[in-house]
């Protein structure tokens, strides 16, 4: 057996492609070939892997359990119940240097692009947008339209801005666009006058 290659995925698990001694080449998540290698016995049928620390990517053979179906949900159904009551947010949530995220994204990665190179999911992303921007808005509470408009002209999406700012998209998209009339008007008026 020979790993040829191997893929972070957009759903955060590390895929392998192994090739055999018969030259045929299979994929595999590498979570469920660790533990059928380690505990030398297939993964029966409505079986699953679960992680025990909660990282996709720590594919060692002690972090790995064999869940059922069952199991597998009940235990993150627990888990969801724990981060709503803030128990848990602590361990269920990957810890993102916020510096790296804000680089990534300025540098014009998708979200989800940014979360496959952070290791963690979009939506983690997307919720650490949603804090900065409350910090933002709550350090800076005149915000106004130059802002955006800045923001706008460096090239960042309405949406970006929008995530950014804690805002809506329409807002985003009515201060770009009064600011485009208003300027058009300014314009006119050097013209005829």
């Amino acid at each position: 057996m020979n790993t040829v290659s191997e893929t972070l995925c957009a759903d955060g698990y590390v895929w392998i492609v192994v090739q055999f001694t018969d030259e045929t080449f299979h994929r595999y998540k590498r979570c469920r070939l660790n533990w059928m290698l380690a505990n030398r016995q297939p993964i029966p049928r409505n079986y699953v892997i679960h992680h025990k620390d909660k990282n996709k990517l720590n594919d060692s053979p002690d972090n790995l359990e064999l869940l059922t179906k069952a199991q597998h949900n009940a235990k993150h159904a627990n888990d969801n119940s724990n981060k709503q009551s803030g128990l848990n947010n602590s361990v269920s949530k990957p810890d993102i240097d916020t510096d790296r995220l804000i680089e990534l994204l300025n540098s014009g990665l998708s979200q989800r692009k940014v979360a496959s190179l952070l290791g963690c999911s979009r939506g983690l992303v997307e919720a650490r947008l949603h804090i900065i921007a409350r910090q933002a808005v709550i350090c800076d509470s005149n915000l106004n339209g130059q802002q955006i408009l800045a923001l706008y002209e460096q090239g960042d999406s309405m949406l970006r801005i929008a995530t950014a700012l804690n805002l809506s998209q329409t807002r985003v998209w009515r201060i770009i666009n009064e600011s485009r009339r208003t300027a058009s008007q300014g314009n006119l008026r050097m013209i005829t006058g």
